[in-house]
């Protein structure tokens, strides 16, 4: 007598459907692949947006006496830090390295900055910051106060805040232009917890703050020439560089006072 069989370890066979009719293959295939190609479009449409929102341009002083450089850059991961030596392709752009130092222009003060490009900066989505070469002078940089308005960040308007006692003696009496123009930029810049007058009484000790007064004085600094808000930082503290001495030839002064006489002829 024959001993039984093993039992078998094969699996069964497959029970095979009928073949797809050729014309039903090609409309499903033909389905999968607009699937597949509608799904790398959105997948290529959220790298292109995600892009647009995580970029910044330099307007670059390279030259003297030359039109600025406009150079964009995308795709930035680490908004809202951005830190030029981090990205080749822009230093390449530029001709600069990680080791060079720049001038950047600050908005707040209305002066320069001398800055490692190799320093984290706060910036915003497609803001533009405007720097120069240290070999490029600022009264050589081409439409210079041009690129300052196109390019000025939007800020908030500041509260109105109570007037204090009348002053001891005028705001600006007293005061070199180069010392002024310093406080200008200290006051404009926005510290968290602080308002402009805590400001404007730390910059001027001993003298009152008058709403109206300063923001006359401030109008003739911010609609001057970048040239001439330069120039203030370069006279010595004698008389003649003495603000009141000095204000009455600032294109901005002169701007105020013939907008103020067209509005007193008026009456």
């Amino acid at each position: 007598m024959t001993a039984p069989d093993a039992p078998s370890n094969d699996l069964p066979p497959k029970i095979h459907r009928k073949p797809m009719e050729e014309r039903w293959e090609v409309q499903y295939k033909a389905g999968i692949e607009k699937q597949q190609r509608r799904q790398r479009e959105q997948d290529e449409k959220r790298e292109q947006a995600q892009r647009a929102q995580t970029q910044i341009q330099i307007c670059y002083y390279a030259e003297e006496d030359e039109d600025p450089q406009l150079v964009q850059e995308q795709g930035l991961p680490h908004l809202p830090q951005f830190n030029p030596s981090l990205h080749p392709r822009l230093l390449h752009k530029l001709d600069l390295t990680a080791d060079d130092e720049v001038y950047i222009y600050d908005h707040d003060s209305g002066l320069w900055s001398r800055r490692d490009v190799n320093s984290t900066f706060l910036v915003v989505s497609g803001q533009t910051l405007i720097l120069r070469s240290l070999n490029v002078r600022s009264s050589h940089c081409q439409r210079l106060d041009q690129m300052i308005t196109i390019y000025a960040p939007t800020t908030a308007t500041s509260r109105s805040l109570k007037r204090k006692a009348e002053p001891q003696r005028p705001m600006a009496d007293g005061h070199p232009r180069r010392d002024m123009a310093l406080a200008f930029g200290n006051i404009n810049k926005k510290t968290k917890g602080t308002g402009v007058q805590q400001r404007f009484e730390a910059e001027f000790p001993g003298v009152a703050y008058v709403k109206q007064t300063f923001y006359r004085q401030l109008q003739f600094w911010n609609n001057s020439t970048q040239a001439e808000r330069d120039a203030a930082l370069t006279v010595p503290r004698n008389e003649a560089g003495m603000w009141t001495n000095w204000r009455s030839g600032l294109s901005g002064y002169k701007a105020f006072n013939t907008k103020a006489k067209v509005k007193k002829e008026k009456r």
